[in-house]
């Protein structure tokens, strides 16, 4: 062991499932390590104290005391001669990337009152209103515009509820396809519907044309009962079940239950398995977004989910490591868990850059939202905010002020995120959590704050799991060709380096 002076990176550690993992944010590098290796680091500033070093060497011997620091150094973690362990890497590119995902609010109006809504009796006050067929027409035009480069593209139809305006939503369709067909390029629709009372010629309709359906539905019928109600204040779950079961016997491929968390959603194991046990597999689990409502503070203690949010988390991945469950399973990549695997796994390869917005709240990045009236936002969660408005179908695009949005909601503008462990991973979370906590992009909602970091330890425990038991598993949350290629170059670079 050398004596000269050493230099520890910017590293956090923790413990789950009797295992330590290290996390190096100079070089965001994941790894799982030995006790002897966590004690070492445990000593932080007093590394070289001869004294604390005696204690170490103590405990577990000389020689693997050496062996402990040989690894440590050849991770990155400590560097000798004050040399930098690590360099960070650069931040990405500030100009916009192009869009693939549009939010498309086909109607403001709505058949059921649910406490977390952001619409209430209209968008925040204003009379609610179904999208016309030719504002529906130029939605799709200025969408394939915007896609730019991108082979793959996702519209996600809400409102209010989309069914209400199924006219519509069956012209986007058609339009759609027809126009991204002939760009050479792939369009995906996904339904977002509360499920009250779909009727079955709906259903055939979307299952016909191979829509993505997503039924909110918030577990167990205590639960989703209080916070989703019909117009006289009744519950909804059995006329959801209904449309579920209607879905289930149709075959409809592809099927998922959106379950939003609120600070009462203590039993989640038991809302999923509810779920599951009505035939749906695929459960999308959604913090409440925190709006200008009464009940805003819905989204306080989300923490309380821990515990079943690492249940569920071990159970997924004890079904990956067995491959019980198959990729094609998790078509939607929503969850917070998998998505922020998906980023890590992007980040340690230096396939997206660790500085960068890459991975923040995609409001103004790959997402659009676009109102019933036509109006263009980051997201439809940031309508009615006309500071936010980024023009209209009508007026124009103004894309000035989108790089304005975007570069003031830049990760490294988020003072009270530079200091946090989690700060690559979480990058501030929900841009709209953000204004309606604090008034501004810069400043986080730290409610959310202890959920999101437990998410972030939950995620950094699955990968680096899996990248020490088989890491062709990451094929779970990575799409696959972006998966294949990555592979791909890692044996030809493999095959360069041994020749």
């Amino acid at each position: 062991m050398s004596n000269n002076h050493l230099k520890i990176a910017d590293i956090f550690k923790f413990k789950m499932k009797d295992r330590t993992v290290l996390l190096n944010n100079d070089r965001f590098t994941v790894f799982l390590i030995d006790p002897i290796e966590a004690d070492i680091l445990d000593l932080g500033d007093r590394i070289e104290d001869l004294a604390c070093l005696a204690a170490v060497q103590k405990r577990y011997g000389n020689d693997n005391v050496r062996s402990a620091f040989d690894r440590l150094e050849k991770m990155g973690v400590i560097a000798y001669d004050g040399k930098k362990a690590l360099s960070v890497k650069e931040t990405g590119a500030s100009e916009t990337p192009c869009s693939n995902t549009l939010c498309l609010s086909v109607t403001d109006h709505c058949n059921m009152r649910c406490r977390y809504c952001r619409n209430g009796d209209g968008p925040f006050g204003l009379p609610p209103v179904h999208m016309s067929k030719n504002t529906a027409r130029k939605a799709i035009d200025f969408f394939l515009e915007e896609s730019g480069s991108r082979e793959n593209s996702f519209i996600y139809f809400n409102g209010g509820e989309p069914s209400l305006n199924f006219d519509v939503v069956e012209l986007c369709i058609d339009y759609g396809k027809d126009r991204f067909h002939a760009a050479g390029k792939k369009l995906t629709f996904c339904f977002v519907t509360n499920g009250f009372n779909l009727t079955r010629s709906l259903i055939d309709s979307l299952a016909e044309k191979g829509v993505i359906l997503l039924v909110g539905i918030d577990g167990l019928p205590e639960i989703h009962n209080c916070f989703r109600q019909a117009m006289d204040g009744s519950g909804t779950h059995k006329a959801v079940y209904r449309t579920i079961r209607q879905a289930r016997d149709n075959k409809l491929s592809k099927l998922a239950a959106i379950t939003v968390l609120t600070q009462e959603s203590v039993d989640i194991v038991g809302a999923v398995n509810h779920i599951r046990s009505l035939g749906i597999d695929n459960v999308v689990l959604k913090p409440v977004i925190e709006l200008y409502r009464e009940e805003a503070g819905i989204g306080k203690n989300l923490e309380k989910c821990g515990d079943a949010m690492v249940e569920m988390s071990m159970a997924l991945l004890d079904r990956i490591l067995s491959r019980s469950t198959t990729p094609e399973k998790y078509f939607i990549n929503e969850n917070i868990v998998e998505t922020y695997i998906a980023l890590i796994w992007k980040k340690t390869r230096g396939l997206i850059p660790l500085g960068s917005r890459s991975g923040r709240c995609a409001a103004g990045l790959g997402e659009l939202g676009i109102t019933a009236g036509g109006d263009i936002y980051p997201c439809v969660f940031f309508s009615g905010l006309p500071e936010y408005k980024l023009g209209s179908l009508s007026s124009g695009f103004d894309r000035h002020k989108l790089l304005s949005f975007n570069a003031e909601a830049e990760p490294d503008r988020k003072t009270d995120c530079q200091s946090c462990w989690a700060r690559y991973i979480c990058l501030g979370g929900c841009l709209r959590d953000a204004v309606s906590y604090s008034g501004s992009l810069v400043e986080p909602n730290k409610h959310k704050c202890g959920f999101n970091k437990l998410i972030a330890k939950i995620s950094l425990y699955i990968y680096a799991v899996i990248t020490e038991r088989d890491p062709s598993l990451f094929e779970f949350f990575i799409p696959p060709q972006e998966f294949h290629l990555d592979r791909l170059f890692q044996k030809l670079n493999t095959n360069v380096y041994d020749q």
